[in-house]
């Protein structure tokens, strides 16, 4: 508990105030995007990252639909467990991006994501396995016209 209480200090920071928008391509929109912060003072690889979540306005977002987008690469969700040589540096911004048609409309939506990332530097010996920790962060952000 106290553990989780001082990872939590972070999550506050998870979701980005900036980077909301729907993205286009020759004036059609096909998506929308939303930037993200390492919660915590350290970077990890792309491999610890065990759980990724979104909900926008209260409905799940499909994981096939979301690509994680870092040091200028995209991956899907399902591919993040393999990525051990791929780092999220805790001075980055991640880019979350959902492939919806027409994107979402202008105004403000709430914006959930939620994370359970590996510790790799805590290893529990009780349990012969690394700490996990939850992340999760909930805000309203606007999208513009």
């Amino acid at each position: 508990m106290l553990m989780r209480v001082w990872f939590a200090k972070y999550d506050k920071y998870f979701i980005c105030e900036d980077g909301f928008q729907n993205c286009s391509i020759g004036g059609k929109i096909h998506g929308y995007s939303l930037k993200l912060r390492m919660p915590k003072y350290r970077g990890i690889p792309l491999s610890c990252i065990e759980e990724l979540h979104l909900k926008v306005d209260g409905i799940v977002v499909d994981p096939k639909d979301i690509d994680f987008c870092i040091n200028n690469k995209r991956f899907k969700i399902s591919e993040l467990p393999v990525l051990y040589s791929e780092w999220w540096n805790v001075l980055d911004k991640a880019e979350l991006y959902v492939e919806k048609k027409d994107g979402l409309q202008p105004g403000s939506h709430e914006v959930e994501v939620s994370m359970v990332r590996r510790e790799t530097y805590m290893f529990r010996e009780e349990t012969q396995s690394f700490l996990r920790v939850p992340v999760k962060d909930k805000k309203q952000l606007v999208i513009g016209n």
